[in-house]
């Protein structure tokens, strides 16, 4: 099933995923795809991405294959410039309520994705 959100908001994954279950049926969390767009940023060893056009600011922490060289090269080169990621949705840790992740599947200049 795919679903689009209206500009400006962010989805309730895990409430998603419960009202699913609530309603008979088996939710799927690791088949959650988002493509989302805003700034690419190096933060620690790692990268994340400012959500924009959102009604509340949003940060995702990139999880990004070490063997995918091709994503890893692309995501370099778009440090600090518009992108769009796609990917899918990943539980946060529980210990850390403020994070939402994402594990890349592919990265594109801001305004591409398929």
């Amino acid at each position: 099933m795919d679903v689009e959100f209206k500009p400006g908001v962010w989805p309730d994954v895990p409430r998603m995923l419960q009202v699913i279950k609530a309603a008979g049926y088996t939710p799927v969390p690791k088949d959650v795809r988002l493509t989302v767009s805003g700034t690419l940023h190096k933060k620690d060893d790692g990268w994340i991405l400012e959500v924009d056009n959102l009604k509340q600011p949003m940060t995702l922490i990139l999880i990004v294959d070490k063997n995918d060289s091709q994503t890893t090269n692309a995501i370099q080169q778009q440090e600090d410039k518009p992108v769009v990621v796609e990917g899918f949705w990943q539980a946060r840790a529980k210990a850390d309520n403020n994070s939402t992740t994402i594990r890349v599947m592919a990265l594109n200049s801001q305004g591409t994705a398929k």
